[in-house]
Parts: structure tokens; sequence; C-alpha cells
């Protein structure tokens, strides 16, 4: 979640030399975990047990819709509507019922809807995206045109056979309940906590104290880098012959032409199955960027799309920035992982659940019998559709592993749910124990034909064990509002 920045005013107590500061007021931060229900917003969360919780959004009782905190139009943070009880647009209204495009309207596959719509703005990094709310009509409409409109050109056309048009109407954000945004200092970090008017509390951004920006955590080296830090890339100079500067940063996205050029370019290393980072200062956008082909020729590259590259000018030491570290909460068999100031236990965001039985992270997985559980360690048998076999007349399943050496070896083999021809890539459906290593012939089903042949896998493959009750592997998740 994205937060505006506020700067805050420290008092100094004025006298002699033994004065000190006067004391903090009370944390405004929820008492434990990151959030707080209050009297009109109750958490929706997901509980593993022993203090383990994950929010889900907000219920507000007096709309009755589930939402999330972002920042409205009208520059207040506001719970708006979220996927559980609005329609959430990608863009800004692109349809429209009259020929000056005036009257906004949203094209859906289903005759009923959720009462509103969202669409968040596009930001730069480390800064706070708008979210605009409408109404949209309770009955879908048949005009005979619907209009579209291409810079300030209004162009009608019939509507598409099948769809249904709803009319939108801008909201009142300030139907929507509100919060403040305070900063509380944890060291070299500061945490947003958002207070709403109900007591509602909520953790936020994580900030560099000292630069009063947005920060992002870099577990390898222990550090909390600028949200706005470029990726690094190797491969690019800006000299004809490419003899450098090298390392420089490509930026792309859509808002880039309209935001500040980064600074800093953050770059990877796998050495083995070992991760190292690199960090570099970059100076202003070229205007024209070369990389060397497969033959070693030293090619220009056509910088467009949005795009921004950015040559290296030195390194910058990872300690400039403020320290950040994790810590383990919860008593039960699934801990959380989460952010938190060095030699603190205070909790600045979530990272991860983590079973500590099975020994790694775990994910809220949704099972085909309405289940979540903390699952991890699994491979799909059926994943895309696409399922190898062992026997020639293909019902006996094979799971396929990954052909990267640094990644783990599935621990259980799983079947996605499917109906008909859906496969729900979501959705647990059964659990197997993972069996040995498999080393003969391969075969899948030609789409087709619908006949079984033989088949080359890429990767390697196991064999499928025995059926496995999901209770006795993973850890319940209970759906809990407050």
């Amino acid at each position: 979640m994205r937060f505006l920045i506020l700067a805050l005013a420290l008092g100094v107590a004025c006298g002699g030399s033994d004065s000190t500061p006067p004391p903090p007021g009370p944390s405004k931060a929820p008492a434990s975990g990151t959030f707080q229900s209050g009297s009109r917003l109750r958490a929706h969360y997901w509980d593993a047990g022993g203090g383990a919780t994950v929010l889900q959004n907000w219920h507000d009782g007096s709309l009755g819709i589930w939402c999330q905190f972002n920042l409205a139009e009208d520059g207040a943070w506001r719970c708006l509507p979220d996927r559980d009880s609005a329609l959430e647009m990608f863009s800004p209204p692109h349809f429209f019922l009259d020929s000056n495009c005036s009257e906004p309207a949203v094209a859906s596959l289903s005759r009923t809807n959720p009462t509103w719509a969202t669409v968040r703005d596009d930001a730069c990094a480390g800064d706070v995206p708008t979210v605009h709310v409408y109404q949209v009509g309770t009955q879908p409409i048949a005009p005979a045109m619907v209009y579209t409109r291409s810079g300030s050109t209004c162009t009608g056309s019939p509507p598409m056979a099948g769809e249904f048009l709803f009319a939108l109407t801008p909201g009142d954000p300030t139907v929507f309940a509100s919060a403040q945004v305070v900063v509380e200092n944890r060291g070299g970090l500061d945490i947003e906590v958002l207070v709403g008017d109900d007591d509602t509390r909520q953790l936020g951004r994580i900030l560099d104290h000292k630069r009063g920006q947005a920060c992002q955590a870099d577990l390898v080296d222990g550090r909390c880098l600028p949200e706005d830090v470029g990726m690094e890339s190797s491969d690019d100079y800006t000299t004809a012959d490419c003899s450098g500067p090298s390392n420089g940063s490509w930026q792309c996205a859509v808002t880039s032409g309209n935001c500040p050029a980064p600074t800093l370019a953050f770059g990877t290393t796998m050495t083995g199955c070992t991760v190292s980072h690199d960090l570099v200062a970059i100076g202003s956008p070229v205007t024209q960027s070369y990389s060397k082909d497969s033959n070693g020729q030293c090619m220009p590259i056509v910088i467009g799309g949005g795009c921004l590259f950015s040559p290296a000018t030195g390194p910058v030491d990872f300690a400039t920035f403020p320290a950040i570290a994790t810590a383990s909460l919860g008593t039960g068999r699934v801990i959380k992982q989460v952010l938190a100031a060095p030699g603190e236990n205070r909790e600045l965001a979530d990272l991860s659940l983590y079973d500590t039985q099975l020994n790694v992270p775990c994910g809220i997985t949704e099972f085909s019998d309405n289940l979540r559980r903390c699952a991890s360690g699994t491979a799909a048998i059926n994943s895309f559709g696409l399922v190898w076999y062992s026997d020639a007349s293909c019902t006996v399943p094979l799971v396929a592993g990954s052909t990267d050496a640094c990644t783990t070896t599935p621990t259980y083999a799983i079947r996605l749910y499917q109906s008909g021809n859906v496969i729900y890539a979501a959705v647990i459906d059964k659990l197997y124990a993972m069996g040995t290593p498999y080393s003969g012939p391969v075969y899948q089903i030609d789409n087709s034909t619908g006949q079984c042949v033989a088949a080359n896998p890429s990767g390697p493959i196991w064999t499928v064990g025995a059926q496995l009750d999901p209770d006795t592997v993973f850890v319940r998740m209970t759906e809990t509002n407050d």
C-alpha cells in the first residue's frame, strides 16, 4: 500500500544543559500485528493460530462493503471498495453513452454488477496513486451506439454482442471511512500508521528517516533502499564501440516519461545459487545506447516506448542507507516473518508465513473443499492442462520439476481443480506425496487427435505417490471477521 509522507515537527524543550526532549506520546501503531479493528471498520483476516494473522481487507459496517485504504480523489485516505465489492477498472472509463464522450459507462459480461467501480491512477515509484470511485447503474443499458475517445476525438460504433453497458456516475468520496497518517520513528526508519476516525489502525509505508522518503527492503544486504531505484543493466553502453561506461540502468514504465529519472541502479549477480547485489550511482538519461550482439559487434539500441537508459557513474556503499531486519512473530506451528528495525520485534510489514514443522515458508492457498491452508513445496500434475504419463495409455500421471538447478525439488504433487476445460491455477483439488525420479518413456495426450503419444519433456520428472489428506500435511487457515 502506498502512503503520503508527512513531515512531523519534533518539539524540543528549551532551558539549561540538562533539558531533555519531551517523551513521545502513546504509539498509534496497532497493539500487535499490522492492523487493529475500529468501531466502523472491522478486520477481515486469515488466522493460522498463535498470533500469525494476515489482513485480507476491511468490512465497513455503515456501507456494508469490503474495502481497503487508498488515497481518494479528495486528497484524504479512505477505505474504498475493493474487488470484493467493486468492479476494478484498469484504466479510466473507456466507453461513453454520448457523442461528446462525457457520460462514462462500463462494459460487463454480467447483467448484475457491484454498486461501485474503481480505477487507480498511474504513479511514480514511491508516490501514492489516487483511486477514483464511480457508482454503477443498477440496470444495463442497450444504446444503439457506444462511443470511445482517442485524444480529442469521440467515435461511435455499435455495442459488442454479449456485453452489457452500465452508466457510471462519479462517487462521493466523503461517504467512505477516512483515516489520518501518523509517522512513528523506529531508529533509522520511520513507519506510517493509518489511524481511522473510528480508531481503526493499519501499518503503511516504511520510510528512510534521514531522507524522508519511502524505501523497500533488500534483505540480502539488510538495507532499506529507495523505491525509485533503477534496475542495473551490465550489457548496455553509452559509446558506439561499447567501450563504456556500462552498468547503467533501464527504466521502462507507462509513467517513466513524467517521472524523475532514478539516481541509483540495483544489480543482481548469481554465483552458482548464491545471490549478491551491487549498487551504482547513475547519471542523466541518454538518447542513444549500444549493446553487443551475439557476434560481439556493438550495435545501437533504439530507446523509446517510455524507456530511459542512464549510464553508471560509480559504486555506492549499501551502508549509506538505513539497516532493516526480520523478526518472527507467533507461538503456533505457523509463525509470521515480518520486517522490523534491527534489534526490535515491532512489526513494520508482513513478509511471509513460515511452517516451523516443515521448515519452509508457506502461502495461503485455496483447496477445492473451500478451505484455505498454508501450503508449500508443491508441483502441479496438470499445470496449464499439460499432463505427462508413464504409460502408453496415458493413465498413470507423472509430475514435472524445474530445470533451474537452484530450485528446490518439490515435496508434494498436486492436481489443480478443473471444471470442464477450465483449470483453476490457484485452487488445489488433490494432494499427493512426491514419488521418485523417473527416467522411463513419457507420454502425453495430443490435443488435436486425443491420442496418447510419445513425449519428450525438457525437465526432470517424478512419479506421483499416494494421495494425502491435506489436513495431515498443512495447517488450516481460519477466516476471521472481527
